[in-house]
């Protein structure tokens, strides 16, 4: 909070804070209603009394609230990240609590660019369309130490970036699982965003800073630390720092089976899977141990559930396509959990479902039949098993 606080509210802010302690003894939730109510009631008293006691008491609530809960972003709070798990009792974050794992997925228009909560007219435009892309986010951290990584950040980076900092977490590392702009942000290829040259927030954002100053102090000086440092595959490094205006120092350079460790407790492995995109890439979460046993898989757009990522783009290979989900299925466990780049129907599958009702149990006369057509056949998908 900043600014400079009146005069008369600092002269007077004991008595006013005794005044209204003694008439509001409830919680702070109940104190604006009960302002409101009480300033509509006394019609005796002037106006301007009214508005001072309700601004100076309004002032009073934030100062408390700020004191409690802020915090300077560098520090972790500890009390955050143990209720998380109190909250989380599902399977798979259960799994990750139980490995000192932080985990989120994150599903635009539901739990960031909600269009309910733009600020702007552009917000509104891109969250409806990030609406309509389904496009996950997600945050894996260490919940030991507090840093996590986000995977794909898009489209609303202050609205990832609180998601994480309530739960005590810090994005120190960016991952792209390919570099398309709903995935990482940057030019556009779709109006109205196109013909305006309107760029998305996305990768730059988390790499060299939300506000303007921040990103001008690391464009013009690269020994400036990242924010955050970016991850992508080799193949698509340089397009991508072109796409999002951002310099290639920041960037890490992936290659198939690289790794990325958060502290001692938690690596990601890389799979080189083109097809969608040239350098499309799955992520392997997994515990730092001897075996390095994968406990779930970011897919991006390589595999969804029951279908996969377009190869009818200029830049897709749908025989590459063919190859990386034969690599999945001949690699992978069958009770191994997949987390999508999409919520287009599931919001998580698994190896061994997708080989009985999935793109990973058709044949591939059957996988190039449907590229002929230029999409994606839905062949099996989902059907109820008898």
């Amino acid at each position: 909070m900043t600014g400079v606080i009146p005069e008369f509210i600092i002269s007077n802010f004991e008595q006013l804070l005794i005044i209204y302690n003694n008439n509001c003894n409830t919680c702070i939730s109940k104190k604006k209603k009960h302002i409101r109510q009480h300033t509509i009631q006394k019609k005796e008293s002037s106006m301007m009394e009214d508005l001072k006691i309700y601004i100076t008491i309004t002032v009073i609530i934030q100062l408390c609230i700020v004191l409690c809960i802020a915090n300077d972003g560098e520090n972790i709070p500890s009390i955050r990240r143990s209720n998380i798990q109190s909250s989380n009792d599902d399977a798979k974050n259960q799994l990750c609590f139980e490995n000192g794992i932080y985990f989120k997925q994150l599903l635009a228009g539901v739990d960031y660019a909600k269009v309910s909560k733009a600020t702007n007219m552009f917000e509104q435009q891109s969250f409806r369309f990030a609406e309509q892309m389904k496009n996950y986010v997600y945050l894996i951290g260490d919940l030991s130490t507090g840093e996590c990584i986000v995977v794909d950040g898009c489209w609303d980076v202050k609205g990832i970036k609180r998601y994480a900092k309530k739960d005590g977490m810090k994005i120190k590392h960016y991952v792209a699982t390919h570099y398309h702009y709903d995935h990482i942000g940057g030019e556009v290829t779709m109006e109205p965003f196109k013909s305006k040259n309107i760029k998305l927030p996305g990768l730059r954002e988390f790499v060299l800073g939300i506000k303007t100053k921040n990103r001008m102090k690391r464009l013009k000086d690269n020994s400036i630390p990242p924010i955050a440092q970016a991850y992508i595959s080799e193949v698509e490094l340089e397009e991508a720092a072109k796409r999002t205006q951002t310099p290639q120092v920041y960037f890490s350079a992936l290659k198939d089976y690289s790794t990325l460790d958060l502290g001692d407790r938690i690596r990601l492995t890389f799979r080189h899977t083109p097809g969608h995109s040239p350098g499309s890439m799955v992520i392997l979460v997994s515990k730092i141990d001897v075996d390095d046993e994968p406990l779930f898989m970011i897919s991006g757009d390589t595999l969804f559930p029951g279908s996969c990522g377009r190869v009818d783009l200029p830049e897709s290979d749908p025989v590459s396509m063919w190859d990386s989900l034969q690599t999945i299925k001949q690699t992978y466990k069958n009770d191994l959990i997949v987390y999508p780049g999409h919520g287009y129907s599931k919001s998580n599958t698994t190896i061994g479902n997708e080989k009985r009702n999935g793109l990973l149990g058709i044949t591939k006369t059957q996988w190039m039949s449907g590229r002929k057509k230029k999409k994606v056949q839905k062949i099996n998908l989902y059907k109820k098993e008898t």
